[in-house]
C-alpha cells in the first residue's frame, strides 16, 4: 500500500497507510521504518507536490569525493 501511495504521488493515501495501527505480525525493523515515515511525513508530502530535488548536487559532491579518494597518495 506504501508503494501503491508513492507511485500515483497520492499524500493522503499514504498518510491513511501511516495511520493504521502496525500489525503484529511485522519485524521491528519495519515498525521502526513507519515509524520514521511518519515522522517526515511533512517533507515526504513536499515531494509529491514539488518538482524539485538536489540529485544533481549530491552527484557533483559524490565526484568530488571520489576524486579525492583517488587523488590520496599523490
Amino acid at each position: 500500500a506504501i508503494l501503491k501511495a508513492v507511485e500515483h504521488n497520492d499524500s493522503k493515501q499514504l498518510r491513511t497507510v501511516l495511520d493504521q495501527p502496525a500489525s503484529p505480525e511485522l519485524s521491528g525493523y519495519m515498525k521502526t521504518s513507519l515509524k520514521t515515515l511518519s515522522a517526515h511525513f511533512p517533507y515526504i508530502q513536499n515531494t509529491f507536490y514539488y518538482p524539485y530535488n538536489n540529485g544533481k548536487i549530491e552527484g557533483i559532491n559524490n565526484k568530488i569525493k571520489v576524486l579525492n579518494r583517488v587523488a590520496y597518495g599523490y
